[in-house]
């Protein structure tokens, strides 16, 4: 697998014949929707998705969530404790596009506060000793590579916490501040793969997995929109861009279909996605009670729907035999 943080001699975790593979999309507290959706993935098959999933994949809140089922932390469980610590991480903020010319919007400090609560003892371990294999996504500022956090290959000597990985690939620009990892400064994944799946398919393919055996299920946040905002050309600035909060989310939601496209064309009926537009526009930052009750609703659409899925049914019938218990 390419990436900057390469480590060791890889040796293939992937064991299984058949391999299923989740991708979780990044959205700030729009990942409400994410981990709702999850949780009813989880309480259909009756087992912690641990146990059913062979690789876990993801980005920003994606990857907070992916590397949360990877610990064995229950689905929901993740979905409860966003709840209620989503409103801290994101309150609202009255002068947010004056802020935004001088610093970020939001407190790292806060964020990692939370979520250090959600993981334990998981926090300041090292991401290679979470159980189950897990790809983090970040980008390198200086080189605008994407950058991996990941736990695959048993060679693997040295690398970064739990915590050090999270707060990496959270770095959203505008919302967060950067990150320092080793020599490297990191930013928000979303950047280049908002949407991994693309991520999860180079690992497959480097270790040689054939992709006629690999299903991908992939969760989006509910970001786009049914009725697009505007219908004429315009000449914006930077404050236009900063207000609307139109630039970020639109460099994060850009390359999500290039990814599902691939996604569908190499795996065809083995590929879901699942995702729900809403009616208007929710701003990954908004954590009100209408946002979180707008965010489960959708969900709830978009599972009755899965459920009937090929790729859903799959997941109740998997059950693998790969990966390491740690405790």
């Amino acid at each position: 697998m390419e990436g900057e943080n390469s480590l060791g001699t890889p040796v293939s975790p992937f064991t299984d014949r058949n391999q299923q593979v989740i991708t979780l999309s990044g959205g700030g507290y729009r990942g409400l929707f994410t981990a709702r959706v999850l949780a009813a993935l989880e309480e259909s098959t009756g087992k912690p998705l641990y146990k059913t999933t062979n690789l876990f994949v993801g980005t920003s809140i994606g990857g907070i969530l992916a590397c949360g089922l990877a610990c064995k932390i229950p689905a929901k469980t993740l979905l409860s404790e966003l709840i209620q610590r989503g409103p801290r991480i994101f309150p609202y903020k009255c002068a947010s596009n004056i802020q935004r010319f001088f610093g970020a919007l939001y407190e790292s400090s806060i964020l990692e506060e939370e979520v250090r609560k959600v993981f334990g003892k998981w926090a300041d371990r090292p991401l290679i000793e979470v159980p189950t294999p897990v790809v983090l996504t970040a980008v390198d500022e200086a080189t605008a590579r994407t950058f991996y956090l990941h736990n695959v290959g048993l060679g693997l000597t040295k690398g970064p916490t739990v915590i050090e990985a999270l707060m990496a690939t959270s770095a959203a620009p505008t919302y967060f501040g950067t990150q320092l990892y080793q020599d490297k400064i990191l930013v928000d994944g979303g950047i280049g793969a908002n949407t991994p799946e693309a991520i999860a398919i180079e690992l497959l393919a480097s270790y040689r997995k054939n992709l006629d055996r690999v299903t991908i299920l992939s969760i989006g946040t509910a970001g786009g929109c049914e009725t697009p905002p505007r219908i004429k050309p315009h000449n914006s600035g930077i404050y236009s861009w900063l207000k609307k909060r139109e630039l970020i989310n639109l460099m994060f939601s850009a390359q999500e279909g290039i990814s599902t496209k691939l996604a569908e064309t190499l795996l065809g009926d083995r590929y879901l996605r699942i995702d729900q537009a809403p009616t208007v526009k929710i701003e990954l930052d908004d954590a009100s009670k209408e946002t979180r009750e707008l965010l489960v609703s959708l969900a709830e659409q978009a599972i009755l729907v899965a459920g009937e899925s090929l790729v859903w049914r799959l997941w109740k019938h998997h059950q693998k035999t790969s990966g390491r218990e740690v405790n």
